[in-house]
Parts: C-alpha cells; structure tokens; sequence
C-alpha cells in the first residue's frame, strides 16, 4: 500500500504507476478541493484511490502499514 501526499498539482502519472504496481494509493490532503480533484483524475485514469483529508503532520503512520510514502 502506498501513501500519497497529495495537492493541487496531483500527480496522476504517479498513481498510474503505483496502481500498475499493484499497490493500493492513499492521497491525503488538507484540502479536500484537492482531494476531490485527485478522486476525478484517478477516476478519469480507470483508477481507484483513497482519499483522506488530514495533515501529515498529524496523520498517524503506523510502522507497517505503508510499503511507500511518496511526497509530492
């Protein structure tokens, strides 16, 4: 499962690569506008994602949950 920090410049070439990879994609974001966005993108690439609205800085990473954080 990779994290994904997301923002309005979502990467959705990221996320292609990733979902090829077989992993599950989390985006958060502290904007939801942004969120949505990733939503449409990923959508519009045939690809599922979830979104989370929080701030990393208060996000809780558990220690193995994630095979991969990306931070755009």
């Amino acid at each position: 499962m990779a994290l994904l920090y997301a923002d309005e410049h979502f990467p959705a070439p990221v996320v292609e690569e990733l979902h090829r990879l077989g992993h599950d994609v989390t985006a958060v974001d502290t904007a939801a506008t942004g969120l949505e966005k990733a939503q449409r993108l990923a959508g519009e690439q045939g690809v599922r994602i979830t979104t989370v609205c929080a701030d990393l800085a208060e996000f809780a990473l558990e220690s193995s949950a994630w095979d991969a954080v990306v931070s755009i």
